[in-house]
């Protein structure tokens, strides 16, 4: 895991950064994994984490306690989110939206829980089929 971290902040991290830097203090990420974004979220981060895997949530917890960011943990589908309406000011997926079995679920279910204006932060690794709708977006 420690390659594909490398990796991930060696072509992302930039991206991360600056993007990170803009979300709001209440701030939800799905499908955290081992917590490769621990390092991008700034010290007042109110940071829920949602994860379906208890293999995945373990090695975040471990990560996470070298953070100083106030983490709170639920596992679950980002299909389904546990949560009310309104409840975060950002978003966070980052590699997820390939892997869920709904994309068109998780990004309904981001809208009912972001908050109005809130922000939504994705990075994905996957390209549409040329000519498509979503290419042309």
């Amino acid at each position: 895991m420690k390659n594909l971290e490398w990796y991930l902040h060696h072509v992302y991290g930039d991206y991360k950064r600056e993007l990170f830097n803009k979300l709001g203090k209440k701030v939800l990420e799905i499908g955290v994994g081992t917590g490769t974004n621990l390092s991008y979220y700034k010290p007042e981060t109110d940071l829920t984490a949602i994860e379906p895997s208890k293999d995945m949530l373990s090695f975040f917890l471990k990560k996470a306690k070298n953070y100083p960011i106030n983490i709170s943990v639920k596992e679950g589908f980002a299909e389904n989110l546990p949560f009310e309406e309104n409840s975060f000011d950002s978003v966070v997926s980052t590699l997820v939206l390939c892997s869920v079995f709904s994309p068109v679920k998780v990004i309904e279910e981001i809208k009912r829980v972001l908050k109005p204006g809130g922000m939504f932060v994705f990075i994905e690794h996957v390209k549409a089929p040329e000519r498509s709708i979503t290419s042309k977006a």
